[in-house]
């Protein structure tokens, strides 16, 4: 779900839990769904290669593997991932008969070579040729350092590669894409953008724009449902209190994850609900000499990097606090979770297993 964060004024591409996420939430966003970013005939790089990496079996699980993946492509702006991002990006995700490590070998392959652990050997699934070391091909398809290529379609150790990928002997691509080619990244310092031999290259630059016309579009008050159910979604805090005036007994949603669980397996019945998430003014923070100030509905991703921004603010002897939030925070819950939960939801609930409390 990509949207203009009120807390940033940045374009941020949210993985959400679908189920969780009411319809009253999407208002306003670009919502984006497997279906939408490839198909069989053309798939997005993140479906490909998870495909081709067996990274899928039952597929039950696939769809939310896939976007969580495209979320962090997304979200890096053609910068370089580093292993760690990868791993994190699938923290919400669960599988039950593949397993993770071929998912995590397909998601790898996005990692730039400065920030993969290991660069020796050929890689598995989907195979990754190392210019420093090649010995003897992989199911994947390396090349051995005397120079024939095998039938996963790498290039040869001592050829020359070109902008466009790598090169055979005599100057053609090969059939299965390309290797190892350079990237520019911040004007100063080059990483290496690696495309698995027999894969579509990822290129950020094609991707989906945010439509233009939600740039502009203005968030207005909603209310709509019946006798039963009601539905409300105020833009200020004043229309807020408003509403919460006239139904006490309104149930105020943030980031729904704990409600919906209540609705769907508690059978719990709110008449009234109001969602806040697009109240801006509760999305906002501010540094203060001696303490920082928070809006109660930021998401609790945005609050990770308010934490950071803390620490550089406050400098480090005064920062322990900001840098024990962050260090728990990335540990609740999965991505999903954080990019739509809240600080006020979860404190709220008062629960003894409360991560925030």
């Amino acid at each position: 779900m990509s949207h203009l964060n009120p807390t940033t004024q940045k374009i941020y591409h949210a993985s959400v839990n679908a189920c969780l996420a009411p319809l009253v939430s999407v208002d306003g966003k670009h919502v984006i769904t497997v279906e939408g970013i490839g198909n069989v005939k053309r798939p997005h790089p993140a479906q490909e290669r998870v495909a081709k990496g067996n990274g899928s079996q039952c597929g039950f699980c696939t769809p939310g593997i896939v976007m969580s993946l495209y979320a962090l492509l997304r979200n890096s702006e053609g910068k370089d991932l580093t292993e760690e991002e990868v791993e994190e990006a699938f923290d919400g995700n669960l599988c039950r008969c593949t397993g993770y490590k071929p998912i995590l070998d397909a998601a790898r392959t996005f990692v730039g070579e400065t920030n993969k652990k290991t660069l020796k050997g050929c890689g598995r699934a989907g195979g990754c040729c190392m210019e420093e070391k090649m010995s003897e091909p992989a199911a994947g398809g390396c090349c051995k350092s005397d120079g024939p290529k095998t039938g996963g379609g790498c290039c040869m150790e001592s050829k020359p590669k070109t902008s466009s990928g790598c090169c055979m002997g005599n100057g053609e691509k090969p059939a299965g894409g390309c290797c190892m080619d350079k990237l520019k990244v911040d004007g100063d310092r080059d990483i290496k953008k690696f495309t698995p031999p027999g894969f579509i290259e990822y290129n950020h630059d094609t991707e989906l724009i945010f439509p233009p016309a939600l740039k502009k579009h203005e968030f207005r008050p909603l209310m709509f449902g019946n006798k039963r159910k009601k539905w409300f979604r105020p833009v200020t805090l004043d229309q807020l209190l408003e509403i919460k005036a006239a139904y006490p007994d309104a149930k105020v949603i943030g980031g729904s994850t704990e409600t919906q669980i209540e609705i769907k397996f508690k059978a719990l019945q709110y008449p009234v609900s109001v969602y806040v998430g697009d109240i801006a003014e509760l999305r906002q923070y501010k540094f203060h000499d001696s303490h920082l100030e928070i809006g109660a509905n930021i998401s609790l991703t945005d609050l990770e990097h308010i934490c950071l921004d803390a620490v550089k603010h406050y400098g480090e002897a005064k920062s322990q606090v900001f840098k024990a939030i962050y260090k728990q925070l990335k540990y609740f819950a999965g991505r999903q979770i954080r990019n739509v939960g809240t600080p006020a939801g979860n404190l709220v609930t008062a629960s003894p297993i409360s991560d925030l409390n």
